[in-house]
């Protein structure tokens, strides 16, 4: 399991990540996340932790669908230096 742990092994990611989360999650808590953030800041990897207080695993809301479309496509344009 450790080798396998996202979070074990930030310092092995070699490319900017992108994580969404709705704070109300039961299937993955936000601290996770948060830990993932943290841990990625501390290996200098780019990241961008985006969360929705009010949403669940499944972000059922189609206005914050949208919104992490754009995020995604604004994300990868800098990712790629588009």
């Amino acid at each position: 399991m450790r080798e396998g742990s996202p979070a074990l092994n930030a310092a092995k990611i070699k490319v900017p990540v992108l994580l969404f989360h709705g704070e109300m999650d039961r299937n993955v808590l936000i601290r996770q996340s948060k830990e993932m953030a943290d841990r990625l800041a501390s290996a200098g990897v780019p990241h961008e932790l985006v969360t929705w207080p009010d949403l669940d695993h499944q972000l059922d809301d189609s206005a914050v669908r949208a919104e992490m479309l754009r995020k995604s496509d604004a994300f990868l344009r800098r990712a790629m230096g588009m």
